[in-house]
């Protein structure tokens, strides 16, 4: 059976990472395509199974408003990232970002998301 993958859970789950290893409170739409990619990689060759990666603007456009108290879009340098805002606290807002977006992963995602190639990817 397919998964579906939207760029919620991979924005989300890409800032939990980046906010626990570094403290970094933005990603890159480039950093959330290649973690994306590398997660799909992971995946369908780990498992019987394949992935299908949802990444459109109305998507995007959706996400941020949808948890438009969390997250935004800033421009930096010519690139274009999903930030967390700058006025919450960051030990609520990981616990936040866990329960909502980690905490409901199949198992087999939730490997694909935090194993050691998709956490390379990662690197700016």
């Amino acid at each position: 059976m397919c998964k579906i993958i939207g760029i919620e859970d991979l924005a989300a789950n890409a800032l939990i990472t980046l906010l626990e290893d570094s403290g970094e409170q933005k990603v890159s739409f480039e950093q959330i395509i290649r973690y994306g990619n590398t997660i799909r990689e992971k995946y369908d060759t780990t498992f019987d199974d394949y992935v299908v990666l949802i990444f459109s603007g109305e998507r995007v456009t959706s996400f941020i408003r949808d948890y438009s108290d969390y997250f935004e879009i800033q421009y930096d340098g010519g690139k274009k990232y999903i930030a967390i805002k700058s006025d919450l606290e960051m030990p609520e807002i990981i616990k936040y970002l866990r329960e909502t977006f980690r905490s409901r992963l199949p198992i087999d995602l939730l490997y694909s998301f935090t194993c050691q190639e998709a956490l390379d990817s990662l690197a700016a």
